[in-house]
């Protein structure tokens, strides 16, 4: 039997349960911040600045350390231009959108040597 009790919150999306606790979700949360933020090209302070908020908390809502109130959520759904659910969909597959970003990232952590053979792989895909 599955104990839900471990858990801090139950979020119920389209006839499924998801259970996390609160670390789980202020992370996954963070995460949508930052995904929808780099999807507008605004940086933290930017940001921060147009929601009247520090970059400071920006940044700790997008690394999982912070939960934002109910009226950042607003104020932040509004300046990314998404609805406040979308920062609630944890689902397991990610949009074409978001893994492009997600590739860009790890892209400008790799080394050089790295990148020529990631480079020869996608060719091989084509």
């Amino acid at each position: 039997m599955f104990n839900c009790l471990n858990y801090d919150f139950i979020i119920v999306k389209r006839g499924c349960y998801i259970f996390m606790n609160g670390n789980e979700l202020k992370k996954l949360f963070g995460e949508k911040v930052k995904f929808y933020r780099l999807k507008q090209k605004l940086s933290q302070e930017e940001l921060s600045v147009e929601i009247d908020r520090t970059q400071r908390q920006i940044s700790l809502i997008e690394l999982g350390k912070s939960f934002p109130t109910p009226e950042t959520m607003t104020l932040l759904a509004a300046a990314l231009k998404c609805d406040i659910n979308n920062f609630f969909e944890f689902g397991n597959h990610k949009t074409t959108e978001e893994m492009k970003i997600e590739l860009h990232q790890i892209i400008n952590t790799l080394s050089n040597e790295k990148i020529k053979s990631l480079y020869i792989a996608s060719k091989s895909i084509e």
